[in-house]
C-alpha cells in the first residue's frame, strides 16, 4: 500500500466540518443496527452497479469501511477525507487487514478540490457523505466538476443526501437534545432552501438537503445520466433494530419485510422521507 497523506490548502475550507468528523465515531455509527442496515444496503448497490476490478475513489470514505469492503471484492481503491482523525484511524484499520494493498493511497481532500488526482483516473467515485454538507451553489458545482473530471468515459457516481423533509426531521429531533443548535427559523429555511447552519460548534456542521429533482439536474448538468435514485434504509427507518432481529428468529417474515423494502425503495415518497438516499449516474462519454 502506498499511503500519501496529503495535506494541502482544501483541507482547510470548512474548519467546522472536518473539526466535527474529527470527534465523530463513523466507525461505530455503522456497527449500529441503522448503520448495519445502511451499509448493507448501499454495498448491494454498490455491487449491482460496479464492474469487477475497477479504480474507485471513495471520497469521503471516513474511516475506511467501504474502501475495505470494496477491497475485498476486487477493487483497486482511493481513499479520501477531509478529516485527519478519520484517516489517521482508517490507516490502522487498513493496515490490520489483509486487502491493504489494494488500498493504492489515502489522501486528506476536500471534496471540492481534487486537484491530486489526474483526469480520467477513475472507473467509479462513491461520495456517501461529502454532499449533505454543500451548503453553497459553488461548492455542489465544483465538486460535481471535479468528479466528472477524475472520472472515465463512462464512469460511474454514487452521491448520498439527505432529502428536505429528512433534514427537517433530524432538526426537531435535534432540538429536542441540544435546542441551542437549531434557530427557530432553521425549520422553515431549511424547507425551502435546504441549508441548514448550526448555532453551536457541536453536533452535524453545515447541512444541505437536496430535492431528488436538484441533484439529479446538478450532474446532469455536469454531464451525467441518472441510471439510479434509491432510498438506502427505506421503509426499514428507524425500525432497523427490529427488523435485523427478525433475520434469525423469523427468516421468512425477515424475508417479506426485505422483498418490500427492494420494491418501494424507489417510490418518491419513500425517498423523501425515509433517511437518506443514493444517487447513482454514469458519466457521458465525451
Amino acid at each position: 500500500m502506498d499511503t500519501k497523506t496529503n495535506q494541502t490548502a482544501n483541507v482547510t475550507s470548512n474548519d467546522r466540518i472536518r473539526r466535527y468528523y474529527d470527534a465523530f465515531d463513523e466507525w461505530g455509527r455503522l456497527n449500529a443496527p441503522a448503520g448495519q442496515f445502511e451499509f448493507q444496503r448501499t454495498m448491494f448497490l454498490l455491487q449491482h452497479y460496479l464492474p469487477t476490478a475497477c479504480r474507485v475513489l471513495d471520497l469521503g470514505g471516513g474511516p475506511g469501511r467501504y474502501a475495505i469492503a470494496l477491497a475485498r471484492r476486487g477493487h483497486r481503491v482511493v481513499l479520501a477525507d477531509i478529516s485527519p482523525e478519520q484517516i489517521d484511524l482508517a490507516e490502522r484499520k487498513i493496515r490490520a487487514t489483509d486487502v491493504k494493498n489494494h488500498i493504492e493511497r489515502i489522501d486528506i481532500v476536500d471534496a471540492v478540490d481534487l486537484g491530486i488526482y489526474e483526469d480520467a483516473s477513475f472507473d467509479a467515485v462513491a461520495a456517501l457523505g461529502p454532499f449533505y454538507h454543500f451548503v453553497s451553489e459553488e461548492q455542489r458545482r465544483s465538486a460535481v466538476s471535479e468528479i466528472r473530471r477524475v472520472l472515465r468515459p463512462s464512469g460511474l457516481v454514487f452521491v448520498s443526501f439527505m432529502p428536505p423533509l429528512v433534514g427537517v426531521i433530524g432538526l426537531i429531533e435535534r432540538a429536542a437534545a441540544d435546542p441551542a443548535q437549531v434557530d427557530p427559523a432553521a425549520y422553515e429555511t431549511a424547507l425551502d432552501g435546504g441549508v441548514f447552519h448550526n448555532r453551536t460548534d457541536r453536533g452535524f456542521q453545515e447541512g444541505w438537503f437536496a430535492k431528488p429533482d436538484e441533484i439529479t439536474g446538478l450532474f446532469r448538468d455536469a454531464g451525467f445520466t441518472r441510471l439510479d435514485l434509491v432510498s438506502i434504509r427505506g421503509l426499514a427507518y428507524g425500525r432497523e433494530e427490529t427488523i435485523l432481529a427478525m433475520r434469525e428468529s423469523k427468516p421468512d417474515q425477515f424475508a417479506g419485510i426485505m422483498q418490500a423494502l427492494q420494491k418501494s425503495a424507489r417510490y418518491p415518497t419513500v425517498i423523501a422521507t425515509c433517511g437518506h438516499a443514493v444517487y447513482i449516474g454514469r458519466a457521458n462519454a465525451d
